[in-house]
């Protein structure tokens, strides 16, 4: 038969101390809290908090545009731009081909070097790329904003084709 020793164990007192109930300020805004608002002119809070909010559900980065990168050093220019596909469409759809069949796991030899030209030089194909192009920036543009059709009229005509 075991005996069990009692331990008495002392209570020490805690260091922190608890709020009373009643005390407990209601929950607030972050931006409440933070008073940002009064350091504003009250015009520009609406818009700064919109903004916020906007930047909270932005989507990942696009790639930048020609205009863009035309602007940039000719160094950060080229590494940007090494990832971009290159050549008309010809010849994006046949690298994109060749890629895609590595991926599947056919090794590059002369059949894979022959469909990826012929799938550049298919017709159908160029054209449901194309429309492909149009129906992704349909969708981008849609959910965006920040465009207005009557701003950009020749990216309206292009998406109505």
């Amino acid at each position: 038969v075991q005996e069990i020793e009692e331990v008495e164990i002392e209570s020490t007192p805690s260091l922190i101390r608890e709020p009373p109930v009643g005390d407990v300020p209601p929950p607030q805004h972050i931006n409440e809290v933070m008073g940002w608002q009064n350091a504003l002119p009250s015009e520009w809070v609406p818009i700064i908090s919109q903004d916020s909010q906007r930047q909270r559900r932005q989507s990942p980065q696009g790639p930048f545009s020609d205009a863009y990168l035309s602007g940039m050093p000719s160094k950060r220019r080229k590494l940007i731009t090494s990832t971009k596909p290159q050549g008309n469409l010809s010849q994006v759809i046949s690298e994109s081909m060749a890629t895609a069949l590595g991926a599947a796991g056919m090794s590059s030899g002369p059949e894979v070097d022959v469909v990826a030209q012929r799938a550049g030089q298919d017709n159908t194909l160029r054209a449901a790329y194309r429309e492909q192009v149009r129906t992704t920036l349909r969708h981008n543009l849609n959910s965006n904003p920040d465009y207005l059709p009557d701003k950009y009229p020749n990216t309206a005509k292009y998406l109505k084709k």
